[in-house]
């Protein structure tokens, strides 16, 4: 099975980013990204990263990606009609969207970039039981032509947006693109002009998402974040501005730099982990929160948190306040000895989650969103993100058995 024609500009662009990452770092001889301002240090790191976060790139999202979905799995038996089922799945996850809007509006709970606020509620559990956003992700995926697809559509972006998430854009571009691909839509000039216009606008949509995450927990004064979006691009050079935006976007999607570092200071993460200091891999997730819980009492930090105590990253923050992408290769440095547990790990997260989506249903969208939560989530290594994405499907799966139990109502007319 060859790699989807649609896919293939994302792969290389990704992989691109990060040999342009790797030009600028060995040029400037520093770290870029969060770890700007840290130098480089030994340049075979540089070149030992960069070779194993394309080399995980291309085996994971290409052979990987294609053998497991020539598994023959049969989708469940429902017992209604997949037309039925998607209207009743888009009024259902309408209604939690909305449920969830005003859980994170009443308690300012949920905003991209506060992990270490939370609801002091027992309600804050039902939203990890049903994880709403994610959900919608599903529903696009699966129900793309669903009647109540734009609705909902509209209502995940403003929540979203209002909460500071500026990366359900990715979600939206990737999926249309691979729809108009398929149909026979995309051209040159098309990609040229929108991705022209997405670069263009980048530093409004940035400014704007800084500004809303800084008034989590508030209440959100739109006039007052017009004027100060309006206040920040005054008086600069706006294609100044444009140019800062694509270092940026290099900077957040590169994978180089972090893996680089996490090379550096692999002697102080493995004596770090052997003592307990951060979880193991496998205890990332919702499963591995439930287990501390239960039986420790309290959660340790993953080693995307626990990386943010022993790097530099040249400003005052508290453990916990955010997390950092490590890159998939990081644990062959941090734990090299539990490298054959950790390959199979990762491949029966990426079977599962391929068993799921065939189980469910198998769509092209569906197929779409696996490869893309590989590319953004395992590859980047947001484990605890993906077995959560793993676990809405799960849930996905349990909404339509319960739907297709419900039986349509037939009203008789009297004769």
């Amino acid at each position: 099975m060859k790699l989807p024609n649609q896919y293939r500009p994302w792969l290389f662009g990704f992989i691109f980013v990060n040999v342009i990452a790797a030009i600028l770092m060995y040029y400037e001889q520093e770290l870029i990204g969060d770890l700007r301002g840290n130098k480089l240090g030994e340049p075979s790191h540089l070149w030992i990263a960069l070779s194993l976060i394309v080399l995980s790139y291309i085996i994971l999202l290409y052979p990987v990606y294609s053998f497991l979905l020539k598994i023959k799995i049969h989708q469940v038996k429902f017992k209604q009609s997949e037309k039925v089922l998607g209207q009743r799945i888009g009024v259902a996850i309408f209604c939690l969207q909305i449920l969830f809007f005003a859980f994170n509006s009443f308690y300012g709970v949920n905003t991209a970039g506060s992990n270490n606020t939370t609801a002091d509620t027992p309600l804050a559990l039902l939203w990890v039981i049903i994880p709403a956003d994610t959900l919608f992700v599903l529903y696009y995926a699966f129900y793309r032509d669903n009647k109540y697809f734009k609705m909902n559509l509209f209502f995940w972006l403003l929540s979203n947006l209002i909460r500071g998430w500026a990366g359900i854009f990715l979600f939206v571009i990737f999926f249309e693109w691979c729809r108009v691909y398929r149909r026979g839509g995309v051209s040159l000039f098309k990609v040229v002009v929108v991705g022209a216009v997405i670069l263009f606008l980048y530093p409004i949509l940035s400014i704007f998402k800084w500004l809303m995450r800084a008034s989590a927990g508030s209440s959100i004064d739109f006039q007052k974040i017009i004027a100060e979006v309006s206040h920040n691009l005054n008086g600069q050079d706006y294609f100044e501005l444009v140019q800062f935006g694509i270092e940026h976007i290099i900077g957040r999607i590169q994978l180089t730099s972090i893996l680089v570092e996490v090379i550096n200071l692999k002697d102080r993460l493995q004596t770090h982990f052997i003592s307990g200091d951060f979880q193991p891999f496998w205890m990332e997730g919702l499963h591995g929160i439930f287990i501390e819980r239960l039986f420790l009492g309290y959660k340790s930090n993953n080693i995307g948190v626990a990386f943010t105590e022993y790097a530099n990253f040249g400003w005052a923050f508290d453990v916990g306040d955010w997390n950092i992408n490590v890159s998939l290769p990081a644990w062959f440095f941090i734990s090299p000895y539990l490298s054959v547990f950790y390959l199979i790990y990762i491949f029966l997260l990426c079977f599962f989650s391929v068993l799921l989506i065939k189980l469910i249903g198998e769509t092209d969208e569906s197929k779409d969103l696996v490869w893309l939560t590989w590319l953004v989530y395992l590859l980047p290594l947001w484990l605890g993100t993906f077995v959560a994405f793993i676990y809405a499907l799960i849930v996905f799966l349990v909404l339509k058995l319960v739907l297709s139990n419900v039986p349509i109502l037939k009203l008789r007319r009297n004769k």
